[in-house]
C-alpha cells in the first residue's frame, strides 16, 4: 500500500507543481509598462521539489523493505508466526489502552 500511495503522492505533487510553474512563472510576460520582471522559481517551489524527489527514495524503501510475517492476522485476532510455525496473541489496536504497548523489561 505504501508504493501505491507514494507513486500517487509523487506524481499528483509533479502534476501540481509542474501547473503552478506554468500559471505562475512561465506564462507571465517579462515586463510590464516599464518595469521589467525578473522570473524564476523561488527558494520554497525549488524545496518542494525537492520534497517531492526525495519521495521516490520512501518509494524504493517500501520495495525493499518486506512485510513481516507477524504482520498477518487470522480472523480470531491472532497473528501467524510461521517462522516459529505457531500463533501468538496481539493487542487489537482499535481497544488497546496506551498502557498495553509499554515494552516489559
Amino acid at each position: 500500500m505504501g508504493i501505491l500511495t507514494g507513486i500517487l503522492g509523487l506524481f499528483s505533487t509533479l502534476a501540481a507543481l509542474n501547473s503552478f510553474a506554468d500559471t505562475c512563472f512561465r506564462s507571465l510576460d517579462s515586463s510590464v509598462g516599464y518595469i521589467t520582471l525578473d522570473k524564476h522559481p523561488g527558494a520554497a517551489f525549488i524545496l518542494l521539489l525537492i520534497a517531492t524527489i526525495f519521495k521516490l527514495f520512501d518509494i524504493w524503501a517500501h520495495v525493499i523493505v518486506p512485510v513481516p510475517e507477524t504482520a498477518y492476522w487470522t480472523p480470531d485476532g491472532e497473528a501467524v508466526d510461521s517462522e516459529n510455525s505457531k500463533t501468538r496473541s496481539l493487542i487489537d489496536p482499535t481497544q488497546a489502552k496506551s498502557s498495553d504497548f509499554h515494552n516489559e523489561v
